[in-house]
């Protein structure tokens, strides 16, 4: 009985293992056998759901059969099972139970296959946890990142706001204060209310409407305040010095991985671009690299002039210095005084005559006041000849200074101006165009150059430098200026002198004749030389006067006239002999040379009549020739030529400013000062002078 209740067992366990194998959509035809006896007498069971089932391609008759069976399996399977009972009830005792293992699976084998997926499914789900939390941590971080952009970009409006409400909360904390705020004199009146409802002059703030700000003022203040004009507050976009750095540095790398030439010109250009309008971030541009980077593709362009030029203006703005082309530096100043600076023209020919060539190929440093820098910008930046100069200086003369006296006069009532100030800034922009400063520093044979304004507007009058070059970074100047300046702009703001023409304003600032605090500009010109080539003696300095005028020294009487007043507080404004003198004690001989000519008249600064001017270059022609040594010594000195050694020192200098390797630059940054002040001792120099 237990015999067969084990054999009935095993027939079910059998029929429901084997039922369970075989897949739905596996059950394979009725013709074929199931069951098969082998030579040895034991049983071997196929399996039907092997790859050879799969490419005969009975999938689809089952698909149907459960179709037209509304889905049921088991009307299909019935047969089945009925005939698998039949063939294997006279075989059960010949099968082993080891026989029917090979055919069942084992519990053991599903429980380790549930726990290896168990254990994938634990993994993936672990997996996506920490990507979810990545994600997160990332977005907080976002967050907190534009959070912080958000408040320093904050407007103007919502701080004052910010500071409404903290004044509100204050007032409603003491209401005993807005008591005591509201016994005003009785002799005040409201502020004239606008006509959207809003009070006067505050309608971008609501705050102010609040009725606890509703202040009083006298009737005579309130008529202040309605005429007084409000200057508008412009709200710039604040940039870090993070930023600033490293955009500077995205440019740097740019221009060093550029190839073709038209490339580079392009990013040359951009890299002008951001050192024109932020200044400050050429130290991060010489220390990343890049004036190394411009001074090698310089020997590279030099085929393509264009990219020669914006090269050379790149290098300018980092404030890259050429060495001089003499011993020395050779410094020129040119001094105030309209019409007769026909004088200083006439000083310039004799010495370009003598030198034998142009004097921009002389002269390392130019420096002018008024009329001074509009004659050396002429001559010197835009190359005009010292006879065409002459030519337009007289005809431009004519037309500046022509006025009739009414009209002077309601100008001079109107805006301080006797002549026409619009028709001097047309002439200016006719001649020089829009042109700016720094864009004069393409070309290499150009020599820095520098034109003095003064600053009306400040608490103490100070003089402004237009310049065409940027000082080396980490060097500052005790005057202010800049080089993104056009330069009908630097000579219009150079020459406004007052009563003559009104001030001009740029950026803030009101600009007058640079005579005003300084009309001899050679102290202010080797100031600024000796920045730009701190290790370079001085070789020559020429300063040209435009006359002077000494009458005899007579007392004439002690009680003086307004007009006389006023006349000597303007010559003494004006006076140039005081720099000239404390110059000449201070610099060695054969260095310093002055030329101011003696005039027997004394010559208005808006004098047009020929005869006066043909009388004034006569006076200057007789000077000239009496000083005629004097003229031939500053010549030669002007012309010696750079030594041997310093050419030596200069090449050395140019390699290691070019060399980009910083591990080179570190080892031989120790010794670069001390061969340079090697060479630039007295005694070297004297004996590399013999």
């Amino acid at each position: 009985m237990s015999a067969f209740r084990t054999t009935q067992g095993c027939s079910n366990l059998f029929e429901n293992s084997l039922i369970r194998c075989i897949p739905r959509h596996q059950v394979p035809r009725s013709d074929k056998n199931h069951l098969e006896k082998l030579s040895d007498g034991q049983i071997a069971v196929h399996r039907y759901y092997s790859q050879d089932f799969g490419k005969n391609g009975h999938s689809g008759e089952i698909e149907e059969n459960d179709k037209s069976n509304n889905g049921s399996v088991k009307s299909f399977m019935k047969p089945w099972q009925e005939n698998a009972k039949r063939m294997t009830a006279g075989i059960l005792s010949k099968i082993e139970l080891s026989d029917i293992k090979n055919y069942v699976p084992s519990t053991s084998d599903v429980k380790d296959k549930v726990s290896d997926l168990s254990d994938s499914i634990k993994t993936s789900m672990e997996v996506a946890n920490k990507k979810r939390m990545l994600k997160k941590r990332e977005k907080e971080k976002e967050l907190e990142r534009q959070a912080l952009v958000a408040e320093k970009h904050r407007t103007f409006i919502e701080q004052m706001e910010d500071t409404s409400r903290s004044i509100l909360e204050a007032y409603d904390s003491a209401p005993e204060v807005v008591k005591q705020g509201k016994n005003l004199t009785s002799n005040a009146v409201d502020i004239p209310a606008k006509t959207d409802g809003k009070p006067w002059g505050f309608n971008k703030f609501s705050w102010f409407a609040d009725p606890r700000f509703q202040f009083k003022a006298t009737r005579q203040e309130a008529g202040e305040l309605t005429k007084k004009e409000v200057k508008k507050v412009v709200n710039k976009e604040y940039i870090s010095k993070e930023d600033l750095e490293r955009r500077t540095k995205e440019l740097v790398y740019l221009q060093k991985k550029a190839v073709s030439n038209s490339s580079r010109r392009t990013r040359a250009q951009k890299l002008c671009d951001h050192l024109l309008l932020y200044p400050d971030t050429r130290q991060y541009a010489k220390s990343n690299g890049g004036q190394a980077t411009l001074l090698k593709l310089l020997d590279e362009a030099r085929n393509d002039k264009a990219l020669e030029q914006e090269l050379m203006k790149a290098l300018a703005l980092i404030g890259y210095c050429p060495p001089p082309r003499g011993e020395g530096i050779n410094i020129l100043a040119i001094d105030g005084g309209g019409t007769k600076g026909l004088v200083a023209l006439k000083s310039l020919r004799e010495l370009e005559r003598r030198c034998g060539k142009p004097l921009y190929l002389v002269f390392d440093y130019v420096c002018g006041v008024s009329t001074g820098s509009l004659i050396l910008a002429i001559v010197f930046l835009f190359k005009r000849s010292i006879s065409e100069c002459e030519e337009l200086y007289i005809e431009k003369s004519k037309q500046m200074f022509t006025q009739s006296r009414v009209r002077g006069s309601i100008g001079l009532a109107k805006d301080a101006s006797f002549y026409n100030t619009e028709l001097w800034q047309s002439i200016l922009r006719d001649l020089m165009k829009e042109k700016t400063m720094i864009d004069f520093s393409r070309d290499q044979e150009c020599p820095k150059f520098s034109a003095i304004s003064s600053i009306s507007n400040l608490a103490k009058p100070k003089n402004y430098m237009f310049r065409n070059y940027n000082l080396p970074p980490g060097v500052f100047s005790n005057y202010p200026g800049s080089c993104k300046h056009k330069m009908w702009e630097c000579i219009r703001a150079s020459s406004a002198a007052p009563g003559f023409y009104k001030p001009f304003v740029i950026d803030d600032f009101l600009h007058q004749d640079g005579g005003v605090l300084t009309n001899n500009p050679t102290a202010i010109a080797i100031h600024e030389s000796k920045l730009l080539w701190p290790r370079e003696k001085i070789q020559c300095i020429v300063s040209l006067g435009n006359g002077r005028y000494e009458p005899d020294l007579e007392i004439i009487s002690t009680d003086l006239s307004t007009r006389q007043q006023l006349s000597n507080l303007i010559e003494s404004s004006s006076d140039t002999e005081a720099v000239h003198l404390l110059v000449q004690d201070m610099l060695p001989l054969n260095t310093y040379y002055r030329f101011n000519p003696y005039i027997s008249e004394d010559i208005l600064l808006n004098e047009i009549r020929m005869e006066k001017l043909n009388h004034l270059q006569q006076d200057t022609i007789l000077y000239l020739r009496r000083n005629s040594q004097k003229l031939d010594n500053a010549c030669a000195q002007l012309l010696r030529r750079r030594s041997t050694t310093q050419g030596a020192v200069d090449s050395i200098n140019l390699f290691l400013d070019k060399e980009p390797l910083a591990r080179l630059n570190d080892t031989l940054k120790p010794y670069r000062r001390p061969i340079r002040d090697f060479f630039a001792s007295k005694s070297v120099q004297r004996l590399s002078s013999k």
